[in-house]
C-alpha cells in the first residue's frame, strides 16, 4: 500500500480525530486515504457501484480481525456503508467494532437509546413504502403493490442504521459537527455489512434537505438507508474525518506536536495468516488427533485459528493439575481436553489491556453452537439476533435441563461461563455428542476458553450436589459468572473432549 501524501486536509483531520482518544493500537495506517478535494478533485463511483467516495473526508483504517475477515470473505463480498455518530460516542463504537441495536448494553455498561428528534416511536412503528425484494425484518401490512412497492410496519427502534452514501450519513442530524482542538470536525463510520444481513429502505429526511443534493446516490431511490438487528454482520473498517479551521484567523500551531501516523513496515504489514499446522506437542497424541479430525469436520475454517498455541491437556500430555492466576483470579488447566487456539484481535487484546486485566472462565456448549459462535466471532447476550437471523435464547427455555435446580433469584438472562473448569464441563453445560471421524463414531463435548471484561455479576451454583474441586474452594459460592454486555467476553480458545479407552 503506497504512503498517502500528507496533505493539509489529513494534518487537520487527525489533530482533531486525537481529541476523540481513541486507543493508538486500533488505527491501521496502512491503509490511510485521503479523499479531500486537491487527492480526490472528482467524485467517482465506488467499486462495488452502491456509492460514491467520501469526498472531502480522510479515511484512518482500523485495525479488524484478519481471520474473520477472510473466512467470512470481507473484502470481496461485502459492501461498504457509512454511519453518521456524536463524537463522544466514536471511542466506544471503534473499541467495540461494530454497532449495537437500541436496547443493548456496551461493555462499559451504557445503554443505547435511540437519537432525539429524529424519529418518533409510535406504538405500531412507521407505516412507508419499500421495494418487496428488500424488505427484510420489517412487518408486512399490506401484500399488494403499490407502482411497484408494498406497504412495511417498520420499527426503527430495534435496529442499528447505516448507508451507502457517506453524504447522507454526514447529515447533522447523525453526525453532528462540533468544535475538536479548534476546528470545526464531521466523523462518520466506515463498516463492511454482509450480503442479506440486512434490509434496505427510503432516506427519513425531508425532501428539501441539502444532504440529498450533495448525494451520489439517486433522491428518488428507495434505498438510502441499510438496517439490520442482526449481530455478526457488519465490521467496523474506518473512520471518516473531515475538519476546517474554526475561522479565518485561526491558525494550527499545534501540528507539530501532534506526531502524524505513519504506514508500518512491510514486514509488519505481511498478514498473519499462516496456514494452519498441528503444532508437534499434539500431532503426536491419538487423542489430540481424534480431536483435529471432528475440528475438520466441523465446517469451521482454519485459519480461525493459531496453531502456535495448540495445546493437549489429556492424562497422556499432562497429568499435573496446575493452577495459575490472571487478573487476580484463579483458574485450573482443562484436563482432559485438546485446546485449539482461537485468533482474536491482537490490537484490540492491547487496547482492552485484555490479556492482563480479564480474568480467564470457560463456557459450555455444543459443537453446532461452538461452530455458530466462532464462526460470527461474537458470544452474544439473550435475545440478540446473530448473523443468520436466529434470536439467542435464555438457557433453559425451552425445557429446564438435567442436573439443573429451579431457583427464581437468579435471571437466566446474558452471558454465563464459569472460572471453574469442571462446572462448565459438566454435562448441563457441554453435552456429550456422537461424532463420526471416517467410519468410526465417538463421542465428544466441547467449551469455550474465554476473557471476561470485569464487570461481571457473580452467582452461586445451579447444578444439583456440584463438588467443587480442593484447590477451587474459594468459588464454592460464585460458580456461575454472568454478563448482558455486549463485546464483555473474547473466546480464545476452543476445548474439545474425546472419549477413548482411558
Amino acid at each position: 500500500h503506497q504512503q498517502m501524501p500528507q496533505c493539509r486536509a489529513k494534518l487537520l483531520a487527525w489533530h482533531a480525530l486525537t481529541a476523540c482518544n481513541v486507543d493508538e493500537a486500533l488505527f491501521d495506517h496502512r491503509f490511510d486515504v485521503c479523499y479531500c478535494l486537491e487527492c480526490e478533485p472528482k467524485h467517482r463511483l465506488r467499486r462495488d457501484k452502491k456509492g460514491g467516495s467520501p469526498q472531502g473526508f480522510t479515511r484512518f483504517g482500523i485495525h479488524i480481525n484478519e481471520a474473520i475477515a477472510s473466512s467470512r470473505f470481507v473484502f470481496s463480498t461485502w459492501p461498504k456503508a457509512y454511519h453518521g455518530t456524536k463524537h463522544a460516542l466514536v471511542k466506544h463504537i471503534v473499541s467495540l467494532g461494530y454497532l449495537l441495536c437500541p436496547g443493548a448494553t456496551s461493555p462499559d455498561g451504557l445503554v443505547i437509546g435511540i437519537r432525539d428528534g429524529h424519529i418518533v416511536a409510535r406504538e405500531k412503528g412507521i407505516v412507508r413504502e419499500v421495494d418487496l425484494d428488500e424488505i427484510r425484518f420489517g412487518r408486512l401490512i399490506s401484500k399488494v403493490k403499490l407502482k411497484g412497492c408494498i406497504l412495511e410496519e417498520f420499527e426503527p427502534w430495534n435496529c442499528a442504521f447505516l448507508t451507502p452514501c457517506s453524504a447522507y450519513a454526514a447529515c447533522p442530524i447523525y453526525a453532528e459537527t462540533e468544535l475538536l482542538n479548534g476546528l470545526k470536525t464531521t466523523i462518520i463510520l466506515e463498516f463492511r455489512i454482509a450480503p442479506g444481513g440486512y434490509s434496505v429502505g427510503p432516506h427519513t429526511l425531508t425532501d428539501s434537505d441539502p444532504q440529498l443534493g450533495q448525494s451520489t446516490c439517486d433522491p428518488a431511490s428507495n434505498k438510502w438507508e441499510w438496517y439490520t438487528n442482526r449481530y455478526g454482520v457488519m465490521m467496523l473498517t474506518g473512520i471518516l474525518v473531515r475538519a476546517v479551521p474554526f475561522s479565518f484567523f485561526w491558525r494550527l500551531r499545534s501540528l507539530d506536536e501532534v506526531p502524524l501516523p505513519l504506514p508500518l513496515s512491510k514486514e509488519a504489514a505481511i498478514s498473519s495468516l499462516s496456514s494452519f499446522t498441528l503444532s508437534e506437542r499434539i500431532s503426536r497424541c491419538p487423542t489430540a488427533w481424534k480431536a483435529y479430525e471432528i475440528l475438520l469436520h466441523s465446517g469451521l475454517p482454519l485459519t480461525l485459528f493459531d496453531s502456535n498455541y495448540h495445546f493437549c491437556y489429556c492424562r497422556r500430555c499432562c497429568r499435573d493439575v496446575n493452577i495459575f492466576e490472571r487478573a487476580g483470579q484463579k483458574y485450573r488447566l482443562p484436563l482432559g481436553f485438546t485446546r485449539f487456539a482461537v485468533k482474536v484481535d491482537k490490537q484490540r487484546a492491547i487496547a482492552w489491556r485484555m490479556w492482563e486485566e480479564w480474568p480467564v472462565a470457560y463456557h459450555g456448549t455444543t459443537l453446532a453452537n461452538a461452530v455458530h459462535i466462532l464462526h460470527a466471532g461474537l458470544l452474544l447476550p439473550t435475545n440478540s439476533i446473530g448473523p443468520d437471523g436466529t434470536t439467542i435464547s435464555s438457557r433453559d427455555a425451552l425445557h429446564m435441563r438435567k442436573s439443573r435446580l429451579a431457583t427464581a433469584t437468579i435471571n437466566n438472562d446474558g452471558i454465563f461461563f464459569s472460572p471453574v473448569m469442571g462446572y462448565a464441563s459438566h454435562p448441563a453445560h457441554s453435552t456429550w455428542e456422537h461424532a463420526r471421524i471416517g467410519q468410526t463414531s465417538v463421542e465428544a463435548r466441547v467449551m469455550l476458553q474465554v476473557r471476561v471484561k470485569p464487570g461481571y455479576v457473580k452467582h452461586r451454583g445451579t447444578i444439583k450436589d456440584f463438588r467443587v474441586h480442593p484447590i477451587e474452594e474459594s468459588y464454592a459460592n460464585e460458580l456461575e459468572w454472568s454478563t448482558a454486555r455486549h463485546g464483555s467476553v473474547v473466546v480464545y480458545g476452543l476445548l474439545m473432549q474425546v472419549k477413548d479407552d482411558e
